[in-house]
C-alpha cells in the first residue's frame, strides 16, 4: 500500500479497491497505520446540482464507522471488512441529501491489528466511500476526535453462561471529554 498526506492532513492509502471505482481509503495522517483505539473524523462537502436516479451510497471502514449526512445519523456503525476482499455497506442516501451543498462527516473508529473469526487484522485503518456522487479521495478532510480519551486497553468480552463459548466481542472503554465535545 502506498499513501500521501493531502490537503486537509488525511491520508490517501491506495489499497485494494473495487475494480470499477476511483475511490481510495483515506486514513489519518498518524504514523501508525493502525493505531489502535483511535477515532477520527472525515468530512467532505459536495454540491448535487441534480438529484440523480442512483444515490446510492457504498461504504466500508476499518475498523468501523458512524456516518452523519447534513446533521443526521445515517448509520450508526458500518460494518468490518475482510482486508483482502472489501466488503462495503449499501446506503440509499436519498432521504438525506438535497440540492445544493450537502456535508458528509464518517466517524472512524480504527481498534488496531486485532483479528478475530470476522477480520483478518489491520494494514491501515480508515473509511472508503464510492458513489456516482461522492468517493473518498484528496478532497476530504479529517482531524482527530479529541473529545474520546486515549486508551489502548482493550476489553475482551466473557462468555453469557457458564459452560458456553461466550460472546467475546471486541470492545474499548470509550471515555468522553465533555469540554472536548
Amino acid at each position: 500500500m502506498t499513501a500521501v498526506i493531502v490537503s486537509g492532513g488525511c491520508r490517501v492509502a491506495l489499497a485494494q479497491q473495487q475494480p470499477s471505482s476511483k475511490a481510495s481509503w483515506i486514513a489519518s495522517p498518524n504514523s501508525q497505520p493502525c493505531p489502535v483505539n483511535r477515532f477520527v473524523y472525515f468530512r467532505r462537502e459536495v454540491r448535487l446540482d441534480s438529484l440523480g436516479s442512483d444515490l446510492t451510497l457504498h461504504v466500508a471502514a476499518d475498523s468501523n464507522a458512524h456516518i452523519w449526512i447534513n446533521g443526521r445519523v445515517v448509520r450508526r456503525k458500518v460494518t468490518r471488512y475482510f482486508e483482502h476482499s472489501i466488503t462495503t455497506e449499501t446506503i440509499d442516501a436519498r432521504k438525506f441529501v438535497h440540492l445544493g451543498l450537502n456535508t458528509v462527516v464518517i466517524l472512524n473508529h480504527s481498534w488496531g491489528p486485532v483479528v478475530t473469526f470476522q477480520r483478518t487484522g489491520c494494514t491501515h485503518s480508515g473509511v472508503f466511500v464510492s458513489s456516482s456522487w461522492l468517493i473518498s479521495d484528496s478532497m476530504w478532510r479529517c482531524r482527530p476526535a479529541q473529545e474520546f480519551a486515549r486508551n489502548d486497553a482493550q476489553i475482551v468480552g466473557v462468555p453469557s453462561a457458564e459452560g458456553a463459548q461466550g460472546d467475546h466481542r471486541i470492545s474499548f472503554a470509550q471515555f468522553l471529554y465533555g469540554d472536548r465535545m
